[in-house]
């Protein structure tokens, strides 16, 4: 579970990109904006993008285990006309001109470790203690049942070997208005249960797809987030072929939405989920992403599955990763009869 600085740079740059952009130091006076880490439940004041040379993304939150949240806010040292790209729906693949650009100048500002209250780092499952080696936390504070851990610049000797003396200093500042009293704020997770999903789109052989008609078919749907370059998302594909299969009798669907396709013009990606699919096996439904999607599904790893009424409505979301199809039974399970309970 070694978390490698190029490992850390992928998870930002392809797993989880930016959901906002907000930035750093200028007078007290100046508005702040604030930048949400929906997952951990954090907020912090930045001021606005326009007094910052380079540009600050929350480029991660992952559950690493139970009840353990980690997040980062990443720095990007590269011309603004150039950083478009850091705003891709999550699941888009950077090019090669993309990785060259951002390669040796985007440091993590601030890493956020959440856990479940009078926990502290030291205990951290040992690989998650390699990882990320707890005695560079220091403690943030306390909300409700979770206590909070931050770290600054924890690599900026390896990612940020090529930014300028100007964006170094520009990230000292940063680290000082962020230690500033009230400048970060620990709040409620975000959470997406009882969000309505509502779209139009298309699957993979162009076929129209509307949520209403789609999610009222079924007592139960299961969507599967997945990319065309994720491993593990590739070797569960033949697991949930099987679970699809089993589910039918218990009206509950199984369909795949492919993040990776950048629109219904992608005809690239769009052969190469085809392929994968047939190769795999896997004959069930998968959908192109629509426009908008991110507002709604926080995808901030894959695979991670989201669990839809017949109304529409995410009833569970589950970011475990790839998993055997009896263990998404169980949780399948679980739902319909909770579902059952509520009548």
């Amino acid at each position: 579970m070694k978390l490698c600085k190029a490992f850390r740079i992928l998870l930002a740059l392809i797993l989880i990109p930016a959901v906002c952009v907000y930035p750093a130091l200028s007078p007290a006076e100046t508005a702040w904006e604030t930048m949400k880490l929906p997952v951990a439940g954090v907020e912090i004041d930045f001021p606005p993008a326009s007094e910052l040379s380079g540009t600050l993304i929350p480029s991660y939150e992952v559950e690493l285990d139970t009840g353990v949240v980690y997040s980062e806010v990443q720095y990007f040292g590269i011309p603004k006309e150039k950083a478009d790209f850091l705003l891709s729906r999550p699941g888009i693949p950077l090019t090669e001109e993309q990785w060259n650009l951002v390669d040796g100048a985007c440091p993590a500002l601030l890493d956020i470790l959440c856990m479940e209250a009078g926990k502290t780092p030291e205990d951290l499952h040992p690989d998650l203690k390699e990882m990320l080696a707890p005695e560079s936390f220091e403690e943030l504070g306390t909300c409700g049942e979770r206590s909070y851990f931050i770290r600054y610049l924890p690599d900026l000797d390896e990612t940020g070997r090529n930014l300028s003396a100007e964006a170094k200093a520009e990230l000292e500042a940063l680290v000082q208005s962020c230690r500033e009293p009230g400048r970060i704020r620990m709040i409620e997770p975000e959470n997406t249960a009882g969000k309505l999903l509502k779209f139009e789109t298309t699957d993979l052989e162009g076929n129209p797809v509307r949520s209403g008609e789609f999610f009222g078919k079924s007592t139960l749907t299961m969507v599967n987030v997945w990319t065309t370059w994720c491993g593990p998302c590739i070797r569960e594909l033949v697991s949930l072929e099987n679970l699809s299969r089993r589910m039918r009798e218990k009206n509950v669907a199984v369909v795949g939405l492919v993040m990776d396709i950048r629109d219904r013009e992608d005809s690239e990606t769009i052969l190469e989920a085809q392929q994968i699919l047939r190769r795999e096996g896997a004959e069930y439904m998968n959908l192109i992403p629509w426009e908008g999607i991110d507002s709604v599904l926080a995808v901030y790893s894959f695979p991670t599955s989201y669990f839809i009424d017949s109304a529409g409505r995410i009833v569970y979301e589950d970011s475990a990763g790839s998993q055997s199809s009896y263990e998404y039974e169980k949780t399948i399970d679980k739902i319909l009869a909770e579902m059952e309970q509520e009548k």
